[in-house]
């Protein structure tokens, strides 16, 4: 490895006669910047990995390819992703502390992880033809703000948004056919929710709800909320539905709910007139089967079903009825 971890060099040129830096060859130095030179056609996995002084990179104009790991844990405020790069691969600028990314649309595949825990990053630019976000893509990254969805986008993979506090807008156009489980778990639920009406898998129903297959209920998009009526056409709802909705008190079930994937997190308690008796069921203490666990619970119409409440695991309950 050149230079050596151990050597402070506040700024490293690498030599003009280099084509191809190997993986993790500068693993962990110390240097804050870095002069790439165009002859480098080739760098692998991890080369500047954990590099947490490293502020300032140049990529060469004929580099292909960002291997995995390749930035992941530096302090990179900027970087400019060369014309003719065509793939990001996995955690590549994970961690970093850049603000903003423009994806060149040469760009066609982006790895797992490839922008997570970039917590400085606020404005993110896609090409187009991004046909899937992948795993992980954006997660942890709690100021991202301002993103554009692709047109050409048919894949959001699990947790891609995980954790983006400040997401203000999601737009799933006629071309997405598959939102990955918790895609957008710990979001900003006062965004802006838009679903083509030419997507064949996908709608948005009235109060804000994700609705997949017309069956299942992904998210809610509405923290505001007070009740929800579950459509008789529903019959599964998705872990973390409810979960960023505070204000939720009452779930009504029109149909026949089979099942129930879901930990719904409550401060209040439901009011005592709508637990009836011989219709209330705990589903804990211990002994009980949990919901969304062993097939899950089957409900049917009228049932009341409470969750644990404050003094159980900081659970408090709801009710499922069929009219308020």
């Amino acid at each position: 490895k050149y230079p050596s971890k151990k050597e402070e060099h506040i700024h490293y040129q690498i030599p003009e006669s280099v084509t191809r830096i190997e993986s993790n060859s500068f693993y962990g130095c110390c240097f804050e910047s870095v002069h790439i030179p165009e002859s480098v056609i080739s760098i692998g996995e991890g080369a500047f990995a954990h590099c947490y002084n490293l502020t300032e990179v140049n990529l060469p104009t004929n580099l292909e390819v960002i291997s995995d790991r390749l930035f992941e844990c530096c302090a990179l405020n900027e970087i400019v992703i060369p014309e003719n790069v065509y793939y990001i691969g996995n955690n590549a600028f994970c961690g970093c502390h850049i603000s903003s990314i423009v994806i060149p649309a040469s760009v066609s595949y982006i790895g797992v992880h490839a922008f997570s825990r970039c917590l400085k990053l606020v404005k993110v630019r896609l090409p187009d033809g991004i046909e899937e976000l992948n795993n992980g893509i954006f997660s942890g990254c709690p100021e991202l703000s301002d993103i554009n969805f692709p047109a050409d986008l048919k894949i959001i993979g699990q947790y891609a948004f995980g954790a983006c506090r400040n997401l203000q807008f999601v737009s799933i156009s006629e071309k997405v056919e598959h939102i990955g489980v918790n895609s957008f778990d710990g979001c900003n639920f006062n965004c802006s929710l838009v679903v083509s009406n030419d997507n064949k898998w996908y709608r948005c129903d009235e109060y804000g709800g994700l609705i997949y297959n017309n069956s299942e209920l992904i998210r809610v998009f509405n923290p505001d909320i007070k009740e929800y009526v579950v459509a008789e056409n529903i019959e599964y709802i998705h872990f973390n539905a409810f979960s960023e909705c505070a204000g939720l008190r009452l779930i009504v079930v029109s149909g026949e709910l089979r099942v129930l994937n879901e930990w719904i997190k409550f401060v209040d308690k439901l009011p005592e007139k709508y637990i009836e008796s011989g219709r209330f069921a705990r589903m804990y203490p211990d002994g009980i089967r949990e919901p969304g666990f062993d097939g899950g619970i089957y409900f049917e119409k009228n049932d009341i079903m409470a969750l644990p409440d404050a003094q159980w695991r900081d659970y408090a309950v709801i009710g499922f009825v069929t009219m308020v």
